[in-house]
């Protein structure tokens, strides 16, 4: 229970350093002329932020080539912000999620 508790903490704890360390990348990529807007791909910061972890956290001072190789990484890998871009989802019958429930499942399992 306490390993799942410190697993948790961590995680959040990261996610607010990658907020903070991606906020150089983010105003950078708001500011680009042409095209759909960009943001920082969180799944790249965050996996970076996490393989660097340590050596962020227990340098002495901020390692600033470690910083800026870290911000050339998000800014490099972007992800495009498109408008309206969610399909509507096909609602299934109570009857198909009946069938689902009594007979598929059963051969997925």
């Amino acid at each position: 229970m306490e390993a799942i508790r410190q697993d948790f903490f961590a995680t959040i704890f990261l996610t607010g350093a990658e907020t903070i360390l991606t906020e150089d990348a983010e105003d950078y990529l708001r500011n680009q002329p042409g095209g759909h807007p960009k943001k920082v791909n969180k799944a790249v910061s965050f996996s970076a932020i996490r393989d660097e972890a340590f050596e962020l956290l227990y340098s002495q001072a901020p390692n600033e080539q470690k910083l800026e190789k870290l911000t050339e990484l998000f800014v490099s890998s972007p992800t495009l912000i498109r408008q309206g871009r969610k399909p509507p989802r096909s609602k299934t019958s109570a009857l198909q999620r009946l069938s689902f429930w009594k007979r598929k499942r059963k051969t997925v399992v």
